[in-house]
């Protein structure tokens, strides 16, 4: 975990990621980030605010990984997608795990 900063100069935590969790199912992921936003808020740091570019960035990923890597058991629409990392308060992140590159805008 980090603490970072938003443009609009609040702090926020940042969750870092590697390795078999990213592969492990959705229900672990789901647990951490749960307990990094109990984390967040007992330090009273405000919610991860997403760039539109990091936003779009992440589904790019996400569609990169699935068309090139792994199918996903259910394909969310991207809009979905989005909406749901707008929305989680902290920034899910971590190291590279593959070498294929999701194009850049």
């Amino acid at each position: 975990m980090r603490i970072k900063e938003n443009d609009d100069g609040t702090k926020y935590l940042a969750v870092y990621f590697a390795g078999p969790i990213r592969a492990a199912g959705g229900t672990e992921l789901a647990a951490v980030v749960v307990l990094a936003d109990y984390v967040r808020r007992l330090f009273g740091l405000d919610r991860f605010k997403a760039r539109d570019e990091e936003v779009h960035r992440f589904v790019e990923e996400l569609r990169t990984y699935v068309r090139r890597v792994m199918r996903f058991q259910y394909n969310v629409p991207d809009r979905l997608v989005a909406y749901a990392y707008r929305m989680t308060p902290v920034e899910i992140t971590g190291v590279a795990t593959d070498r294929i590159l999701a194009p850049s805008y």
